[in-house]
């Protein structure tokens, strides 16, 4: 049978009787850390003038081919048009008079596509925030409506007094954590692909978070830029009465005067860059007003209270005519102590200046400050926490990630031959509730059996990260009860962290602990005070869950100095999420197929037609070997030969075999499906039905109206024909919008 071969959409020229040779696998059972593509051997391309065109002249003097480095479209058709392998993957190297292909299809596209890329590539700007309370809270209302959230757990830092009926909890060591399944559709979409399954509805999949992977501060670090202890105090008076009196600060020597600061008249501070400043003023001020009669003399003076404001950009302006960008202090009384800080975004070359003023103004009475008064004054450049998970998460490849996906729920997944569109499996869909289909008449010989399953151990481990490298307390393994094996295997080790393994008691409960700061205390050897400093780590990406809790907590905040009462939170959950935990959810029916492995290898005899429409996701019935295997690989198909397969015996659940009717041709033209159907005996109305995401329709048609023609909208379908006695045909998987002709022996 003579092949046709296009390359980068080009038909390429093929040696009389050029032999191709296809191995079909999707997940081999062997190994659970990996997942495979199909490929076919490598064979030759002879150096025709096409084929040497087509291959941009590579090998030639000169050339500057990209072909070896790039992505070759291939696709492998039959004479009679139908296709092995469509829009697969061509490795091409030099053979010396021949050129060298290895046509690669399935699961590759994906991995290929995401190869070398990271999570940052998915472009996460949208995540980028400061921490705050606000903030925080923002990412809980409605339950959250942001991909990511602040989830109350202890991070190992400052937590705040976290017990009681009215817990405080400081922010300032917290940690963000981003939506699972968000990044997860985000993979696929970002690179023009799509996704299905079942346990992608279920909620061990939809509340599943991964922490950001650096422990960050609510303020990071901060530079004092200017300190001054010593002032005076000008004051300007509007006259006549009433009189108003207000006065700007002047300092006369500074502490501290670095960083790049600048003033005007030792009253405006200019700053030296665009950012966030925290400016702190403490003191006490002798404020007092002079009382006068109408003749003007003074018989005495009042203590009076105060404000304090700052202003912007006043360098042109009278204390008088200054416009409050922030109130600083209000109604304090004289001769009392006061301390106050607050944050101020300010542009490169802002000015910022203090004007103190009496709290109210009356006839006959002037504002002043006098001796006796004191303030203090500090201006620092601050660098918040800014949670930026485009460079957080550029170390976490997409493949990566992926993997961790499919390992924790222990997911095949399965490419339509047509569209970029990717089915995912559990162990349980594929090995115990996926249809059986009868093969036994496409049975030649068995040709061996097998006992020792591949790359497993008695105890095969999957294993988290810890930051005790030697703990191992929600670490798992699979047992296999086969002696001749060897003891211990690592299969899955993962990038995840595990929580610690003492709890801790937190907001009223055992919590875990997800560790981001390491605690270090010093002791003062003169005072015996102990002070504890927080150190951050780094690349810590825990997976957690949430749970919803009523009850007044405080945010607060000891950096920004803010506290909010809030009456809902969301607390950290780690269950279902042990490695013992996954193995009992989703591990368990591969546990049941190692404790008694049989690996069947035998030669079947299959037409390009069974393996161009060969189905993974099914069981195959083969009366000969007496039960129902799952088909690990077929090796080399040549047409016309019998090929070597390799299956591995499940559950044995002889299926029912339709004895009336059978679908043998189904042709689909986009939204049209043509159905053709063989009846042993006659009747007057089939049943055809189909079904979608578990949901079947039966229509009644005439028997003898073959083929039956049906319109479909988008989407993935399974077709099935049936009598009146129940006697129901093999079932058929189409996907729509396609074209394709699928054709049963």
């Amino acid at each position: 049978m003579a092949l046709l071969l296009y390359i980068n959409g080009q038909l390429t020229d093929l040696d009389a009787g050029q032999v191709i040779a296809q191995t079909k696998q999707v997940n081999d059972l062997n190994s659970l850390e990996n997942r495979q593509a199909s490929y076919t051997n490598k064979f030759k391309l002879p150096k025709t003038a096409n084929n040497i065109r087509i291959m941009d002249f590579l090998t030639l003097t000169g050339n500057t081919s990209n072909i070896p480095y790039q992505k070759n479209e291939c696709s492998l058709y039959s004479d009679t048009g139908e296709c092995f392998v469509y829009n697969g993957w061509a490795v091409v190297t030099d053979g010396g008079d021949d050129y060298e292909v290895v046509v690669y299809d399935g699961i590759i596209n994906l991995y290929k596509t995401i190869e070398n890329k990271t999570l940052a590539d998915l472009g996460l700007n949208e995540l980028k925030h400061e921490k705050n309370i606000n903030e925080i809270i923002k990412t809980w209302i409605n339950g959250g409506i942001y991909p990511y959230k602040y989830i109350l757990a202890d991070f190992n830092g400052k937590s705040g007094y976290v017990e009681g009926t009215l817990p405080s909890i400081n922010i300032d060591y917290l940690i963000p954590a981003v939506k699972v399944p968000w990044l997860f559709s985000k993979i696929f979409s970002s690179n023009n692909a799509y996704y299905s399954g079942k346990v992608f509805e279920s909620q061990d999949f939809k509340n599943l978070w991964m922490t950001y992977p650096v422990g960050i501060k609510t303020i990071e670090n901060e530079d004092l830029l200017f300190e001054s202890s010593k002032y005076s105090f000008i004051g300007e008076s509007k006259q006549p009465y009433p009189y108003v009196r207000k006065f700007f600060a002047k300092y006369i020597e500074t502490d501290e005067y670095s960083g790049g600061i600048g003033n005007s008249s030792n009253i405006h501070l200019i700053v030296p860059e665009t950012a966030k400043y925290r400016l702190e003023i403490s003191g006490k001020l002798n404020t007092r007003k002079y009382l006068y009669d109408n003749q003007g003399n003074s018989p005495g003076t009042i203590p009076t209270s105060c404000s304090i404001i700052v202003g912007k950009n006043a360098q042109s302006k009278s204390p008088l005519t200054v416009i409050a960008t922030e109130t600083l202090v209000t109604g304090q009384a004289s001769n009392t102590s006061f301390s106050k800080s607050v944050f101020l975004t300010l542009n490169k070359n802002d000015s910022i200046c203090l004007v103190i003023a009496a709290e109210e103004e009356n006839s006959r009475q002037m504002f002043n400050i006098d001796s006796g008064s004191t303030l203090t004054v500090k201006l620092s450049k601050v660098e918040t926490g800014v949670f930026d998970f485009d460079m957080a998460f550029s170390d976490f490849s997409m493949r990566d990630f992926l993997n961790e996906i499919i390992h924790r729920f222990g997911l095949t997944m399965y490419k339509d031959p047509y569209t970029n569109s990717y089915t995912f499996l559990t162990l349980r869909e594929l090995l115990e509730e996926s249809e059986i289909v009868n093969w036994s008449d496409k049975f030649a010989k068995r040709t061996s059996e097998n006992y020792l399953y591949g790359n497993y151990a008695q105890q095969n481990w999957l294993r988290y990260n810890y930051n005790e490298k030697e703990s191992t307390h929600n670490d798992a393994f699979i047992p296999v009860g086969n002696i001749n094996l060897g003891l211990s295997r690592d299969i899955i080790k993962s990038k995840i962290y595990s929580p610690e393994k003492q709890q801790v008691d937190y907001l009223n409960r055992k919590t875990n602990v997800y560790k981001f700061w390491n605690k270090e205390t010093d002791v003062d050897p003169e005072t015996n005070e102990q002070t504890i400093s927080y150190k951050a780590l780094d690349k810590r990406y825990y997976f957690i869950r949430e749970e919803k809790r009523e009850g007044i907590i405080m945010l607060k905040s000891d950096l920004l100095n803010e506290a909010v009462p809030y009456n809902s939170y969301f607390s950290e959950s780690f269950a279902g999420l042990s490695f013992k935990d996954i193995i009992n959810s989703y591990y368990t029916p591969i546990q049941k197929i190692l404790n008694k492995a049989c690996v069947v290898s035998a030669d079947l005899f299959l037409k390009d037609t069974d393996v161009i429409n060969f189905d993974f996701k099914k069981r195959y019935y083969i009366e000969q070997l007496g039960g129902n295997f799952i088909m690990n690989k077929i090796n080399n198909y040549i047409p016309g030969k019998p090929v070597k397969c390799e299956m591995i015996r499940v559950q044995n659940q002889v299926p029912q075999i339709a004895t009336g009717i059978k679908i043998k041709k189904v042709i689909v033209s986009l939204f049209t499906v043509r159905v053709f159907f063989e009846l042993s005996n006659p009747a007057n109305v089939v049943i055809f039905e189909y079904g979608k995401n578990d949901a079947w329709t039966a229509l009644p048609i005439p028997a003898a109206t073959n083929p039956w023609t049906q319109q479909f909208t988008e989407g993935e379908y399974s077709i099935q024909l049936r009598l009146a006695a129940n006697e129901v045909s093999n079932k058929v998987t189409i996907t729509i919008p396609s074209t394709q002709t699928l054709l049963f022996s």
